[in-house]
C-alpha cells in the first residue's frame, strides 16, 4: 500500500496502519487527519432520533458513524442544530409554509428539549444536558 500524500500530520502512516483501534482504521480510511481538520456535525437532535414526525429512520445507524467521527476528531467538532420559530408568524422566507403546515414543531407547541443533541454526542461535545 502506497503511502497517502503528506497531510501535515506527525503520525507516520506505516504506525497508524498497525492500529487496531476502531477509532485509528477509522482514521485511516478518511485518510490521515491534521491537527488542523475539524469535524461540523450537523442536526443530530433529538427530534430526528425520536419517535416524532419529524424522525429519520436510519438516524441510529448515522450516529454511530458520527460518534466514531467526533471521537476522531475529539477537540475539533462543532455542531450545527435545527432551530425552530417561537411561533408561525416568526418564520421567515420559504420555512413560513413549513411551519403552517408543521405548526407543533415551532417552540411555542413543541418540547424544546428535543431540539438537544442526541446523549451519545453530548459527551463528546462537551456540553450539558
Amino acid at each position: 500500500m502506497n503511502s497517502p500524500p503528506h497531510l501535515g500530520h506527525s503520525v507516520s502512516y506505516r504506525r497508524l496502519q498497525k492500529q487496531t483501534s476502531p477509532v485509528q482504521r477509522l482514521r485511516l480510511k478518511c485518510c490521515l487527519i491534521s491537527q488542523n481538520t475539524r469535524h461540523f456535525i450537523i442536526d443530530m437532535q433529538r427530534v430526528f432520533h425520536e419517535q416524532t414526525l419529524r424522525h429519520v429512520p436510519a438516524f441510529g445507524e448515522i450516529l454511530l458513524n458520527v460518534v466514531s467521527l467526533a471521537k476522531v476528531f475529539e477537540g475539533r467538532n462543532y455542531f450545527a442544530k435545527f432551530m425552530c420559530p417561537p411561533t408561525v408568524g416568526q418564520a421567515v422566507g420559504d420555512w413560513k409554509t413549513f411551519y403552517k403546515r408543521w405548526s407543533m414543531f415551532t417552540t411555542e407547541q413543541m418540547d424544546v428539549g428535543l431540539l438537544d443533541l442526541v446523549a451519545p454526542l453530548i459527551d463528546v461535545s462537551g456540553a450539558e444536558a
